[in-house]
């Protein structure tokens, strides 16, 4: 997911999919990619949340406070069926979170799989800090051509959008709402404490309306342990319940942390 591969998910395996980089949040597929694509060209994806306060305090945190992240993102892709040969591509955007040293930094970053290896922060010009209020849309406007925009409601606001061209035409096979443990190499998943996404579904097919489509689901974060030679999944984050939809909204969600590693 953000900052390194896509996941691949059965509907047999939901909501608890386990995988490497605990991601969590809500996904709903829009096509397999294996089956007969919607004729439509056009696919929106959007979220509204406040970046979380990290808490990077060394003494409740000695070790995840000097050094851990957390991305928050919408994306179109990225989730797919184990025979989905779409389900590696994935055009997203969001804010990834730092501890560092037991301060917190803030980046807005995009991506696309293929061919970025990892996110693209958008540097100093575009700041962010805790509190602050962001929305986020990824939209795909014909085969090769998808536009991100992040859009920061804070004091000094700003508003970042840009249109690429993509190496591949497939209809994306998901559209997604996720907080993640980025899967740096030797960090932890910080403490987010809550966020709270305000949804807004792809617009082409509204929730349950496609007939081609997957389901949807929640998910919580799961990562491989092991105790000996046993292998078990030992949840990262809490998920709570969907609200209720409102016609083509599918309502707000939230994501708890509960551990780092």
């Amino acid at each position: 997911m953000l900052l390194g591969g896509a996941a691949s998910a059965a509907p047999g395996s939901m909501p608890k999919i386990p995988n490497d980089h605990g991601w969590s949040g809500y996904t709903t597929y829009i096509t397999t990619n294996v089956k007969k694509q919607p004729t439509s060209t056009e696919y929106y994806a959007d979220a509204r949340w406040r970046v979380p306060t990290l808490d990077c305090n060394p003494i409740r945190h000695p070790i995840i406070g000097a050094s851990s992240a957390v991305g928050m993102w919408v994306g179109l892709g990225g989730v797919g069926l184990p025979k989905d040969s779409a389900s590696e591509n994935l055009v997203q955007a969001g804010i990834v979170s730092y501890c560092r040293h037991y301060s917190q930094v803030d980046n807005a970053v995009y991506q696309i799989l293929p061919p970025d290896k990892s996110a693209i922060s958008l540097g100093a010009s575009y700041p962010v800090k805790p509190g602050d209020s962001v929305e986020v849309t990824v939209e795909r406007h014909s085969k090769y051509s998808y536009s991100m925009e992040i859009n920061d409601y804070a004091k000094e606001r700003w508003l970042w959008a840009k249109t690429f061209k993509v190496s591949f035409g497939n209809v994306p096979d998901s559209a997604d709402y996720i907080v993640e443990d980025p899967g740096f190499p030797n960090l932890y998943q910080a403490d987010f404490g809550t966020v709270t996404f305000d949804l807004a579904n792809y617009n082409t097919f509204p929730l349950g309306s496609c007939p081609s489509c997957g389901p949807s689901f929640l998910n919580e974060g799961y990562a491989w342990q092991f105790v000996g030679v046993t292998p078990f999944n030992k949840p990262f984050t809490k998920v709570g319940p969907l609200s209720s939809p409102v016609s083509s909204d599918p309502g707000k969600f939230s994501v708890t942390w509960v551990r780092g590693s």
